[in-house]
């Protein structure tokens, strides 16, 4: 980033201080359940907790308050903290238990598995397209606190695992045509599989969308138990390539220009196709333009 130059954000609150919306388990399209805040004096959230096909809600459920200022939010398969700017325990923390989630069963090849992700769908108004901007600087750093896996007999590496991913759909905002179609854009800080995940592209089977999943590159290693490691990278040019790569596989049939497309929203968090119990503290999270 150059020294003096202003930067536009791209979401409303990167830092989680205005909590989340808690979106249902399972309801296809999601069902609006409640919120968890730290405090409602922020107004109310833009964030959302997305938590598909997990076997039991967060919600109903009252936080415990930690020393650092944080609450936590937490049931028998997963946990929220949301903590205040600078606190240990913020800006936000998620814990998946995959063990308790799958119960002993091994997920097959046509099931669904659960996540626990936030995200957000609507970006700060006025974002440019992506032939408008030199750059999409990301920023975050990450905690992976704890990191549990059973291989018991049942185990496939191609289909069980703990991943902690960071997605961006990058898409046609032109209001011509294709309007509304995207790919996805992503980064994979940890896989149980993977010492340093690397990349990935296939059609994502939930949403038919293409995925571009860069990994790790700019790490020369992965993440390990209570350490913090820090992420600082323009993703512009990841993102062309990705782009390139999604139309070169059929995607994106009806715009080729770079013009016709923004930043459409994000989602970061947990998915767990496996027995692993993971918990991960997020802070300082930003993509800017």
């Amino acid at each position: 980033v150059v020294s003096g130059e202003v930067r536009r954000a791209l979401f409303n609150d990167p830092r989680f201080q205005r909590g989340v919306k808690v979106l249902s388990p399972t309801a296809q399209p999601a069902v609006v359940e409640g919120s968890l805040q730290l405090t409602a004096a922020n107004g109310p959230p833009t964030m959302a907790l997305a938590q598909w096909w997990s076997t039991q809600s967060i919600l109903p459920g009252q936080p415990d308050t930690l020393a650092s200022g944080a609450r936590r939010w937490s049931n028998h398969y997963k946990w929220v903290v949301l903590g205040p700017v600078g606190s240990t325990d913020g800006d936000v923390d998620l814990y998946c238990d995959g063990i308790a989630e799958w119960n002993g069963a091994w997920r097959t090849r046509t099931e669904h598995w659960p996540h626990l992700l936030v995200q957000e769908s609507a970006v700060i108004a006025g974002q440019p397209f992506l032939n408008q901007t030199q750059r999409l600087d990301f920023i975050v750093d990450l905690n992976l606190k704890r990191i549990s896996e059973n291989r018991e007999p049942g185990y496939s590496p191609s289909l069980h695992a703990g991943e902690f991913v960071i997605y961006f759909t990058v898409q046609n905002r032109s209001g011509g045509a294709g309007t509304s179609d995207f790919f996805w854009f992503g980064l994979k800080p940890y896989d149980t599989r993977n010492a340093k995940p690397g990349l990935y592209q296939a059609f994502d089977r939930g949403t038919g969308k293409y995925t571009y999943n860069i990994g790790v590159p700019f790490w020369s290693r992965g993440m390990s138990p209570s350490e913090w490691r820090h992420v600082q990278v323009d993703l512009l040019p990841y993102i062309k390539r990705g782009f390139a790569e999604a139309r070169a596989a059929g995607a994106l049939r009806d715009s080729g220009d770079l013009a016709d497309y923004k930043i459409g929203g994000f989602n970061m968090g947990w998915e767990m196709t496996g027995h692993v119990s993971g918990e991960l503290q997020i802070k300082n999270f930003s993509l800017s333009s």
